[in-house]
């Protein structure tokens, strides 16, 4: 229940594993990071450590620093001053979950499904004592027995319920590049929309924010790489002129 007790994840990455590798383009590039934006994501040690179990103590650093080596690691690996193309990136992320269609009329249905069926199984399995004789009282072995199936069947129609949610993020990522002397060359945007089901038990290790997280950046980066490979031959000629 301690903040203490959270545990700390950081953004990974790894170019080998982001697909196909594009030659690069020889230019001494600097590269800037706008102000990132973020939504719905924890970077701060959640108090109630039961609800989260983790925190994104540095998600804008290390979304930097993943923008940085992809750009560095696929098409400008040249750093020098002064530079021939400034490439600035600006990106914003969104971390929601959406609960499935109509909801409302599905929770309860779910729940009290649950518990039906607990009771049934629970009336018709064998009661932990002797059989109480017709006229002598309630079997209460028995109504234990529906009891703790109720109880266990709609607990079970909550995590179904929740597990159907699906966790989404929207990433964007905007990237502008200019000349030594500042004027826009190109402009580039892609926009990518993940999901994952929410699962209830997911482990803090793997959390549904990072899933979602790494996968959304990964695909907009490798979308905008492949935008400005497109387009090599007019920023080479743009840095000639």
């Amino acid at each position: 229940m301690l903040t203490g007790c959270a545990e700390k994840v950081h953004l990974k990455y790894d170019p080998d594993l982001e697909g196909k590798r594009l030659e690069p383009i020889n230019l001494s590039a600097e590269i800037k990071i706008a102000p990132i934006m973020l939504e719905g994501y924890t970077t701060d040690a959640p108090f109630l450590t039961f609800l989260t179990g983790y925190y994104f103590p540095t998600l804008k650093e290390d979304i930097k620093s993943v923008i940085r080596k992809d750009l560095r690691y696929d098409l400008f690996p040249l750093e020098g001053d002064p530079a021939e193309v400034f490439v600035n990136v600006k990106t914003r992320f969104i971390f929601y979950i959406e609960p499935v269609p109509y909801k409302p009329l599905i929770n309860p249905l779910i729940i009290i499904g649950g518990t039906i069926s607990g009771c049934l199984i629970g009336y018709y399995l064998e009661p932990f004592g002797e059989p109480v004789e017709p006229g002598m009282g309630p079997d209460l072995p028995g109504t234990c027995n529906m009891c703790c199936g109720g109880i266990t069947g709609s607990l079970i129609g909550a995590v179904v319920n929740i597990s159907l949610d699906k966790a989404l993020g929207d990433t964007w990522v905007f990237c502008d590049v200019l000349d030594r002397n500042g004027t826009l060359i190109a402009t580039y945007t892609s926009k990518v929309i993940k999901e994952k089901n929410k699962n209830s038990f997911s482990s803090s290790r793997n959390p549904d924010e990072h899933q979602v997280l790494q996968a959304s950046l990964s695909e907009a980066l490798s979308d905008i790489k492949s935008q400005i490979d497109r387009d090599r031959k007019k920023i080479l000629e743009s840095v000639r002129d």
